[in-house]
């Protein structure tokens, strides 16, 4: 039985439980006697596998192995990950070794033994990368014997913290290791069976009369008397023939199970709840369904947070676009792997159309978005090539702001036309010069006011006519001057007073000269303060240079403590500082936290018998990949201030833990 489905937030005990339950071995069919540690994960696949390759594949990976143990009434598969669930032969612990005689013996023994020997690996270093810690170097390596030279390099470890790395490292080191040493041989013991232990007694290499552990058991049997064309000279053979490793030697499976292979990209729609158009995280991931899902529900379960790809990604710069519920997006996987998808752009499809018919659109190119929630409006930017018609379109749903920190030029080769709804505020912080080389047209359906902060001048070439329906009012604080080069002449009613080269003639039914009363004063003006204009919108701070990565040739990380909890808290720094054993090496780090106002990190780092290592180079990794190096004091200790509270990771790039 072969499937495709997604496990989330499983771990690899409870997915094998699953699927074997789904066997029908579950109850007392099955046993799980296990001792480590198995953190849930949060993507796992089933990809065109078949159960058995499935788990056997996840066990293997994880150090876990099964073997049988039968029963009268029953077969029991038991999964373990340590030896002592080993258990000795039914009824007989200790087989002797007879060379064959050709007699029949009085009991069962090993009648023929052959010892093997070989060089494996002597080091596993295993490497990852966390793309939410990019300068936390995720490398762990472990090695055991005399032939560290010989390593198992590999990259993606298919861990993301150190510790786990370090338990991975060790599994598939002890998986090579457990090759290095074991016998075969044959015997007449019906009771062997794998998983199960047993002693040799009475054979000349005194170093194989001990304890070993079953791994293989192969048994043959012929009676042809029992067949009517068989033979009656023929007599009966029976014989187990079986392969054991010492038994103090921790057996572990060798990862040969292939994960399976994804080739080429895949399409799936983009999920979410069911009320968010748009569903995201803060790394702009998105979660999908594949179309070979016959599990996820369409909704924020159906996969875990997928990266997306972007056009240019830096630090708080570059582009973001999410892609939305319901659009069918191109998924790839890296190197294959089904447990590594990532987003890699969007096709449509029957049920999102593009946003312009084609063929008879096809010379335009668009960038065009959608109201959410609901829809109903859009902003776009659009490009269209068809000759005679070129045009750059742009449409803001409802504000438009543009910020320019320096100049902003404009050629218009034919005429400019604004249309404004409502008002249009403008501010000049030093001078504005227009030049109209034809005709200046304004008009003002209602008031015109104009402030002018010193000196009005106004020179024109030919004719100044205005006029007023009602009254004109000039009102001058020191002098009004009114000079005409030829002639001045005021018209009022019936009354005129004209000065010209002849003299002064003064015209009126009546003409009183300093006859008394008084003159109409001059209405001061009545002038309206423009409405500043409200600044554009600036968008959000510069991005950051994107930090360089460490270089591939640093040496592997090792001595590496994980600090829990660098938080706020009622620490006393004279307090003695708990000691965290350092992975690898005979000396302990120590570690202390302070207030989440205060915080701090102090590391003491000492050999084994309490004496401190000074000048020694170290490393600490806060939680947001950030290094802090330096070398310890004449105590062996290090202090870093105002490091942010959270888990953090201490390492000694510059000792070998091995000395």
């Amino acid at each position: 039985r072969s499937n495709l489905r997604i496990f989330q937030q499983r771990s690899v005990p409870d997915i094998l439980k699953q699927v074997l339950k789904e066997a029908n071995v579950q109850g007392q069919d099955v046993s799980f006697d296990l001792r480590g540690r198995y953190p849930p994960r949060e993507y796992c696949t089933q990809y065109r596998e078949t159960d058995f390759d499935f788990i056997q594949r996840l066990m293997e990976q994880e150090g876990i192995f099964y073997f049988f143990e039968h029963q009268f009434d029953r077969h029991v598969l038991v999964i373990t990950d340590h030896n002592g669930r080993f258990q000795p032969v039914k009824g007989l612990s200790t087989l002797r070794y007879k060379e064959r005689t050709g007699m029949i013996s009085d009991q069962e023994s090993i009648y023929d033994l052959r010892a093997h020997a070989s060089i494996q690996a002597g080091s596993v270093t295993l490497r990852d990368y966390s793309f939410e810690k990019t300068r936390l170097r995720l490398e762990q390596s472990e090695r055991q014997g005399g032939y560290a030279g010989l390593e198992q390099y590999h990259y993606r470890g298919h861990f993301t913290d150190p510790a786990e790395g370090a338990r991975y490292a060790k599994r598939q080191l002890q998986a090579h290791q457990a090759r290095t040493r074991r016998i075969e041989g044959e015997s007449d013991c019906q009771r062997l069976w794998p998983g199960a232990r047993f002693s040799i007694k009475d054979h000349p290499q005194q170093t194989l009369n001990s304890e070993h552990t079953l791994t293989a058991v192969r048994v043959q049997g012929r009676q042809p008397q029992a067949l009517e064309e068989g033979s009656s000279s023929e007599g009966t053979r029976f014989s187990v023939e079986f392969s054991a490793i010492p038994a103090t030697v921790p057996f572990r499976a060798l990862a040969e199970t292939p994960v399976p292979t994804v080739h080429g990209s895949q399409t799936a729609f983009v999920t979410g709840p069911a009320a968010e158009e748009i569903y995201t995280d803060e790394y702009g991931r998105i979660k999908v369904q594949f179309h070979w899902d016959r599990e996820g529900q369409y909704d924020e379960t159906s996969s875990c947070w997928l990266r997306v790809s972007q056009g240019l990604a830096g630090n708080e710069w570059g582009a973001m676009v999410i892609p939305r519920v319901g659009q069918e997006v191109i998924v790839a996987f890296l190197e294959g792997n089904p447990d590594r998808p990532l987003v890699t752009g969007t096709v449509y499809n029957g049920a999102n159309a593009t946003p312009y018919a084609l063929p008879a659109n096809d010379s335009r190119t668009t960038f065009k978005s959608d109201s959410s929630p609901g829809g109903g409006g859009f902003n776009e930017l659009r490009i269209d090539d068809k000759k005679g018609r070129e045009q750059i379109y742009l449409h803001a749903e409802k504000n438009l702001d543009l910020y320019v920190r320096h100049d902003w030029k404009e050629w218009v080769g034919n005429e400019l036309h604004n249309t404004v709804g409502n008002n249009l505020n403008q501010r000049v912080a030093a001078d504005q010069h227009t030049t109209v080389k034809q005709n200046l047209n304004l008009k003002v359906g209602q008031n015109l006011s104009q402030n002018i902060g010193q000196t009005a001048q106004l020179s024109i070439n030919g004719s100044h006519t205005e006029q007023a329906g009602q009254d004109v009012v000039l009102k001058a604080g020191m002098s009004l001057v009114i000079e005409a080069g030829v002639e001045l002449t005021l018209k009022a009613g019936g009354g005129l007073v004209k000065l010209d080269p002849s003299g002064v003639t003064i015209k009126g039914p009546m003409v009183r000269i300093n006859t008394g009363g008084a003159a109409t004063p001059a209405k001061p003006a009545t002038i309206t303060a423009p409405q500043a204009p409200k600044p554009a919108d600036q968008g959000d701070k510069p991005g950051k240079a994107s930090a360089p990565a460490l270089p591939n040739t640093a040496p592997v990380v090792q001595n590496v403590v994980t600090v829990e909890s660098v938080e706020g808290g009622q620490a006393n720094p004279d307090a003695p500082l708990p000691r965290i054993a350092v992975p690898g090496r005979d000396t302990t780090a120590t570690v202390a936290a302070l207030e989440a106002e205060n915080s701090w990190v102090s590391v003491q780092l000492e050999t084994e018998s309490g004496q401190p290592l000074a000048n020694t180079q170290y490393r600490i990794t806060d939680k947001n990949g950030k290094d802090y190096t330096g070398t310890t004091d004449a105590q062996g200790i290090a202090r870093i201030q105002g490091m942010p509270p959270g888990d953090c990771q201490v390492s000694f790039p510059g000792t070998d833990p091995w000395d």
